[in-house]
């Protein structure tokens, strides 16, 4: 099969809208096993100039670390790992 009937099975001409319109950053989440390793990262980002406010534990299905930062740079962080608490 040529690259032409390819697209003309595949694909649709002219493309649709796209349904959603999406900008800016949408961030990073990382994930640690221990929740001081959250912290530490966290206050590394703070001290590098970032900014966020204090660790927060809360629930999403299990107790989790809840660590938000923003780097120098703008973009958005979500530090979370596990508490531990059951």
């Amino acid at each position: 099969m040529d690259y032409e009937t390819y697209r003309k099975s595949n694909f649709t001409d002219p493309q649709p809208a796209p349904q959603f319109e999406f900008t800016g950053t949408f961030g990073v989440t990382l994930h640690y096993e221990e929740f001081e390793q959250a912290d530490r990262m966290q206050a590394a980002f703070i001290a590098a100039g970032g900014e966020g406010p204090e660790p927060m534990d809360t629930l999403m299905y299990e107790p989790v670390r809840y660590c938000p930062v923003r780097d120098p740079f703008g973009t958005d962080l979500l530090i979370i790992s596990p508490t531990g608490a059951s």
